[in-house]
């Protein structure tokens, strides 16, 4: 079973997506560079607020 990505590495993704996606697809680098912006935005909401919903893993589904 594959670990759990932390909001930084999900943040460090976004941004590396954003970086590899083709001159043609613009639409998938802004739509990465967007995701960053609000991975960054829910960082800070938890450092000020604390992780409201903490560890989410039970009600979350495993599999599609």
């Amino acid at each position: 079973m594959k670990n759990k990505m932390t909001l930084d590495e999900a943040i460090e993704h976004a941004e590396e997506v954003s970086s590899q996606c083709s001159i043609e697809d613009q639409l998938c680098s802004q739509n990465h560079i967007q995701l960053a912006r609000w991975l960054r935005e829910l960082k800070k909401y938890r450092e000020i607020y604390g992780d409201i919903y903490g560890d989410i893993s039970d009600i979350a589904p495993t599999s599609r």
